[in-house]
């Protein structure tokens, strides 16, 4: 039970959870309860807080989002209960990759007024970019948005690094402000060999789990009727681990069943409900197993349902359609993940 005057960290406060705000970028809005490591407490969305407790619901995906236990009042404020998905690890590797080839939600884009300040924030990045006729009269919103993608590896394979975060004794981690730059495969393979270290244990589990999700959200109702802007996925996996599963991952072909070690696995299944403002509910009283590795969806916040539509998640985005590339992102992920592991040996960091 969590007393609603118990002290909470932000994530600066916890070296754990700490790793996950660098990666993810909320390091001023997550919480960790001390009495309870297990659980993080996020300032509540109600697309978010819609998304996981279908997700939950889900046979296919359920196991790919984070543990959502409600809702709990603290200090005036409303915040979404889910798992930690550091909860465990002692030297967790993180990585944040944001996914999906359009990165901007269409009610930001459709004023088609020409703006100097957005000219001059591409000028600041590229000079020679704008054309003498945008240099004269400014440029829209959507184009600012979609040569910002065109940035970082977002616009060529639809997804880009957020984020990595290393053990310090292991090595420097990347901020935001580096990968942001990262365009070219061979910017996103350091990235990628930066959170392995070269252990190419973790490499084939991560493979095995970035499969099995494609696999699962191809086959999803769910995903098929969202619209999945700014989501991410949440690479982790523990300096510390034993791998308890072979290391030779299937085709991507394959059938079977993809049995992997556990990242996260629920004790029982929680309850969706709002808890009061002085405790959550004792249904949650239980710690989620600990972390050796895992790939989760994170960032619901965007995600917006559309009933009437079906979407493939691959096709061009044009104005309307509610395409968001994801699946295009993650069949280049997982390519060039398999990639920098074709020869037998991962790249040096």
């Amino acid at each position: 039970m969590l007393a609603g005057s118990e002290k909470q960290s932000p994530t600066p406060g916890n070296p754990l959870a700490r790793s996950l705000s660098q990666a993810s970028g909320h390091a001023d809005a997550i919480k960790v309860v001390q009495s309870r490591p297990d659980l993080i407490l996020k300032p509540h969305n109600d697309l978010e807080a819609l998304a996981l407790a279908e997700l939950a619901k889900s046979p296919r995906l359920a196991h790919f989002a984070p543990t959502f236990f409600g809702t709990h009042q603290l200090e005036g404020k409303l915040y979404m209960v889910m798992a930690n998905l550091l909860y465990g690890a002692s030297q967790a590797h993180v990585m944040d990759i944001k996914i999906g080839q359009r990165t901007f939600q269409e009610d930001e884009v459709t004023n088609q007024k020409t703006r100097m300040d957005l000219l001059k924030k591409m000028m600041d990045v590229k000079p020679d970019e704008p054309t003498a006729a945008e240099k004269e009269k400014g440029i829209t919103k959507l184009r600012y948005m979609q040569f910002r993608e065109s940035q970082s590896s977002s616009s060529m394979y639809g997804f880009r690094i957020e984020a990595v975060s290393v053990p310090a004794e292991e090595g420097p981690s990347l901020s935001q402000a580096q990968t942001k730059k990262f365009q070219s495969k061979g910017d996103v393979i350091s990235g990628f060999a930066r959170f392995l270290r070269g252990r190419r244990d973790a490499h084939s589990q991560l493979l095995i789990r970035l499969r099995l999700l494609r696999r699962e959200l191809q086959a999803s109702s769910w995903f098929q009727h969202h619209e999945m802007v700014g989501t991410s996925l949440l690479f982790v996996y523990d300096s510390n681990f034993t791998p308890t599963i072979t290391l030779s991952p299937p085709s991507s072909s394959s059938s079977s069943s993809c049995a992997v070690a556990p990242h996260h696995t629920r004790t029982h299944t929680p309850t969706h409900t709002h808890t009061g403002p002085d405790k959550l509910s004792q249904k949650h009283d239980f710690l989620q197993q600990k972390v050796q590795t895992g790939l989760w969806m994170i960032d619901f916040a965007h995600s917006i349902p559309h009933h009437d539509t079906h979407l493939t998640h691959r096709a061009a985005w044009h104005a309307g359609n509610h395409e968001d590339g994801y699946l295009y992102g993650l069949d280049n992920l997982i390519r060039l993940w398999e990639e920098m592991g074709s020869n037998g040996s991962l790249p040096e960091c």
